[in-house]
Formats: structure tokens, C-alpha cells, sequence
């Protein structure tokens, strides 16, 4: 059973959010729903709420481009700690689900409406992030739902700090997390410590993810502002190397984004977002071909994620017709074989787009951060 203490009239609350629910459109468009919601919702719900008080702190770093080289990086580490003003208990439905699509376990020990988990490699922490006290805060909790800690603060998406709400990264030897924050991808110790940017310049940066050898963040790069659609013309999938250096630019579509990369557990290949299909290709960018498409108006597909072995990918497809008590459109886990083309589909469903399924160690199951059926609302038309 979920907990809604944190939504004491939820069924009033739906029935005035559908009278405003978005009429179903194509995957781009849907997308891009999901990301002006997000948006409206921070400006409206959190910005407006804690006012200027609530100014995000910043810390001070030497940037490689010169057009930021004056500026602070607004984010900073948090003393680890326990508590938070947040409900107890989540409003999402985080469990481990099997292949077969069997619930194989819940996991509790969430603050309320955390997101965007993200398992730790070695199977033993879950990163995700929450809104606090007017900021996304990065959070870890163990996976037997004890250990709850807040390590860092960065500013929320808005158009002094572009970007979106992308899932936190783990480091392969589970050491560092990447985040994206201020139109920058972040890097710090798992503990919160040392947060520092490995990218700079103008544009947006996000959805950072690792090379299995740690040396490399492959992460998705608009050359100007997305604004509140979450994308831009000119996204292209960029990698940067994590110790400092020029980043390389590894596609060059010119055209629907190229967004959301994730490197295989070889680290030869990498799986990425395109015009609401799943595209592959190699590390340095060649050989580039879609391994789901979409026809027609179906759909689209996004946030792929590497199975351990590398025989699979698991991401989202749009599911049409509903969306969340956030205006957020709904979402199910699907499982491509990568040798095939094979499509499984996952029982339930989840929030688009930071709830991007996460696998376990064993590649048996993922970690899936569901959405109650209950909150769901059906899109008119």
C-alpha cells in the first residue's frame, strides 16, 4: 500500500488538474509536455512559495570557457544528514521488478515524491532527487530503505539555470555522482563532497552518464537555450573527459535531438534518444542506426539503459491517453534485446521522464519507480 498523507483531497486535486490536462500529440510534443509541466510546476509551486529569500548559495570554480569564467557554480555540497521536511514516506511506487514483470520487492525509506533513483553499481545505494526547501536536492538511501542522506543542493531548472530534471549517474567504481545542474554537468564524491563542474561554456548540458572505465561522461548538449520544451535544435550527444579537457562532439544530426546517451558495459557503444526512437552507436560516434523504431504518430521511446551483460536496454515509451497529477505524461518499461529487436513490456507504468528504469547487478531485475494507478488521469480527447 502507498501512503498519500501527502495528498489528503487527491481525488479533488485530479479532478481540477484534468480539466487542464495537455491533448495527446506526437512523442516530440509529448516530450516536450512533460518538461514545460515540470517547469510551470517549479515556477508556480516553489519559486513563488519560498520568494527571494531562498537564494541559491553558490561556489566559486575556475570554468574553461571564458563567457563563464566569472561566474559561480550555483550549486554546493550539503552536510550529509537524515532529516528533511519532507513526508516520511514516498506518493511513487519504487520496487524491483522482474524481467517477467513479477514485483520481486518494494523499497521504502524514500522522502515523499523522490525521483529520478538511480542504482549504485554494486547494487547496495539508490541515488534520486527531491525537491526541498525551493532546490533539488541529491539524496542516497541503501536499497534496504535504511541509511537516508541529503549530500547535495543545486538550483532548479528555470531560465537563470537552464537544463532539466535528469536522473544523478553513478561512477562505475560507485565512488562519484554526475548531475546536471545550471546548464553543467556536476561531479562529486558519492558522499556530496567536492562538487565541481566537468563542462562549461554556453548552452545546456544534461543526462550526464559514465564510461565503464570512469574516465568519460557522455552527455547530451544544446548550443543554445532549450527553453521550457526541456530541448534545443542544435542537441547533440557531446563527451568530456572527467579529469578536465576539451569535450568532443559525437553526433551531428542537425535536426530532431539527440539527447539522453547511455555507454554500454564495454563501454564500445552507446544508446541514445532520437525523434522518439532508441538509437545505437559506437563510442567515437560512427556507425549510428536506430534500434527501436517509431511509426506514425505511435508513442515515443526514451532514457535507454544498458542491461549489465550488455544483451539489453531497458527504457520508456510514452503511454498515451494518461498522464500524473503533475501533468506529467505516463510511461511503461519496455526491455529491447539488443541482438534481435525483441520488445518486452513491463507491467505498470511510470512518470516521463526522470523515472527511467535502473538495473540490478544480476540483470535479472530493474529498479522501477512506479506510478500509483490510483493518481492516474486520463488525458480528454
Amino acid at each position: 500500500m502507498h501512503d498519500t498523507d501527502g495528498y489528503e483531497d487527491i481525488s479533488s486535486f485530479l479532478g481540477r488538474l484534468s480539466a487542464d490536462a495537455p491533448a495527446p500529440g506526437n512523442a516530440l510534443d509529448t516530450t516536450r509536455a512533460v518538461r514545460r509541466a515540470r517547469r510551470r510546476l517549479v515556477h508556480n509551486g516553489i519559486v513563488s512559495a519560498i520568494g527571494a529569500a531562498m537564494v541559491v548559495l553558490g561556489v566559486g570554480a575556475a570554468l574553461r570557457a571564458a563567457d563563464r569564467s566569472a561566474l559561480p557554480i550555483p550549486a554546493h555540497s550539503v552536510r550529509p544528514s537524515t532529516t528533511s521536511t519532507a513526508p516520511a514516506s514516498s506518493f511513487y511506487l519504487p520496487a524491483v521488478v522482474g524481467l517477467d514483470g513479477s514485483v520481486q520487492r518494494t523499497v521504502t525509506g524514500f522522502p515523499h515524491d523522490a525521483r529520478a533513483l538511480s542504482m549504485s553499481p554494486d547494487g547496495r545505494r539508490i541515488a534520486f532527487t527531491i525537491a526541498i526547501d525551493g532546490r533539488q536536492r541529491i539524496g542516497t538511501i541503501g536499497t534496504d530503505g535504511t541509511g537516508l542522506r541529503f549530500v547535495a543542493a543545486v538550483p532548479w531548472p528555470s531560465s537563470a539555470s537552464p537544463g532539466v530534471w535528469s536522473a544523478p549517474s553513478w561512477s562505475p567504481d560507485g565512488t562519484h555522482i554526475a548531475i546536471a545542474a545550471a546548464g553543467q554537468i556536476l561531479v562529486m564524491d558519492a558522499d556530496g563532497a567536492h562538487l565541481h563542474p566537468v563542462t562549461s561554456g554556453a548552452g545546456v548540458d544534461q543526462w550526464p552518464t559514465w564510461s565503464p572505465d570512469g574516465s568519460t561522461i557522455a552527455y547530451s548538449h544544446s548550443a543554445g537555450d532549450v527553453g521550457e520544451s526541456g530541448f534545443g535544435s542544435t542537441e547533440e550527444i557531446w563527451a568530456v573527459p572527467v579529469s578536465g579537457g576539451a569535450p568532443s562532439r559525437l553526433t551531428h544530426n542537425n535536426g530532431p535531438a539527440d539527447d539522453m546517451p547511455s555507454f554500454s558495459p564495454d563501454g564500445s557503444r552507446i544508446a541514445y534518444t532520437r525523434d522518439g526512437e532508441i538509437w545505437l552507436m559506437d563510442r567515437d560516434g560512427r556507425n549510428q542506426h536506430s534500434l527501436v523504431i517509431r511509426r506514425g504518430g505511435a508513442p515515443g521511446n526514451f532514457t535507454p539503459r544498458w542491461s549489465p551483460d550488455g544483451s539489453s536496454i531497458a527504457f520508456q515509451t510514452v503511454f498515451p491517453g494518461m498522464r500524473t497529477a503533475n501533468f506529467q505524461p505516463l510511461a511503461t518499461i519496455r526491455v529491447a534485446d539488443v541482438s534481435t529487436g525483441r520488445i518486452t513490456l513491463l507491467p505498470g507504468r511510470v512518470a516521463a521522464d526522470e523515472d527511467a528504469p535502473s538495473w540490478l547487478p544480476s540483470g535479472r531485475a530493474l529498479l522501477v519507480n512506479r506510478y500509483p494507478p490510483s493518481a492516474e488521469v486520463r488525458v480528454p480527447g
